[in-house]
């Protein structure tokens, strides 16, 4: 799970990452987590999430729509599809199988004396615009090989203690392996961004010094009253070419990003930190509650009071 040869991400873009990454929303849902052998075959699309396929131990083949030739996924490797599509995993590479269906006629618990593939399986459900920003221009699926450049220990360690909790009833374990599943989330995210080829998106914007900087610049101080002609005096460019630019590689306009991560560090201020509607009003460089409140619930579907009472519960 190394940075691919020759692709470096700059210093500042690193620290807008970084913080980028730290307001995203998600969540994580196991699906599955057994022992499978003999003849089976599944697929887990059609909910409209990510889904996550890891192998514990064991193999099987990865089969998709167009893939010219079955994958084989051994012991470790993960398979990411970012768009929901429609997949197969299964026993063996010419096994008769048919898309959007799920045959494992002989399952157990995880045993790694017993014969067959142990599966963990689940979903990342993602917050609207983090999935715009980040996995939309990601390929229809990722294999993270197990054995994969210098992060190979950290990311074999997460497994094993995925592994792990899959084999226990212990208490607190369902929650386990979803907080489990979060961080290898954030190292799929990880790993798909530092592969570069990115055309557009977070990483494509942040890949130009010019814009970057206006990037970094709203990272650094959302409060001010950024404007565009602000935003592209910091990039060293002229308004309108600024603009163009930066709406070609991020897919928004200024402002329009602007706003968007302003309510998704409000989010984090609101949830995490339980300041005021008025403190975080001001954050976010708002000089009022009713102006902030308006930009909050267009952005997020409910005003900054409802989401706070019902992220208490």
């Amino acid at each position: 799970m190394s940075d691919r040869p020759g692709f470096e991400l700059a210093p500042e873009a690193k620290r807008v990452l970084d913080e980028y990454f730290r307001t995203i929303g998600f969540r994580s849902e196991v699906y599955y987590r057994g022992q499978v052998c003999e003849d089976w075959f599944l697929d887990t699309s059609g909910t409209g999430h990510i889904n996550v396929h890891v192998v514990c131990h064991g193999d099987c083949w990865f089969r998709l729509p167009g893939l010219n030739e079955p994958q084989r996924l051994y012991e470790g490797d993960v398979v990411v599809l970012p768009h929901d599509a429609a997949h197969l995993l299964t026993s063996a590479p010419d096994l008769p199988a048919e898309y959007g269906m799920v045959s494992m006629p002989h399952q157990a618990a995880h045993n790694r004396a017993a014969p067959g593939t142990a599966l963990f399986c689940g979903y990342l459900i993602v917050d609207k615009n983090a999935y715009r920003h980040v996995f939309a221009m990601l390929p229809d699926y990722l294999i993270i090989r197990n054995r994969e450049g210098a992060e190979s220990t950290q990311f074999r360690a997460l497994i094993d203690l995925l592994f792990s909790e899959t084999q226990s009833d212990h208490l607190c374990a369902p929650a386990i392996l979803d907080r489990l599943a979060d961080a290898l989330m954030f190292y799929v995210i990880r790993h798909s961004m530092t592969q570069g080829g990115q055309s557009v998106g977070l990483l494509a914007a942040l890949a130009d010094k010019q814009i970057r900087s206006a990037l970094a610049a709203m990272c650094d101080e959302p409060a001010q009253p950024w404007t565009v002609d602000a935003l592209a005096d910091k990039a060293f460019m002229s308004r309108s070419s600024f603009a163009e630019r930066f709406s070609a590689l991020v897919g928004k306009t200024p402002m329009e990003f602007l706003t968007e991560w302003r309510m998704q560090l409000a989010r984090r201020w609101l949830k995490q930190d339980r300041l005021s509607v008025a403190e975080v009003a001001a954050r976010c460089g708002y000089q009022s509650e009713t102006a902030f409140s308006k930009a909050f619930k267009r952005i997020a579907g409910v005003g900054p009071g409802e989401f706070r009472r019902v992220r208490r519960m």
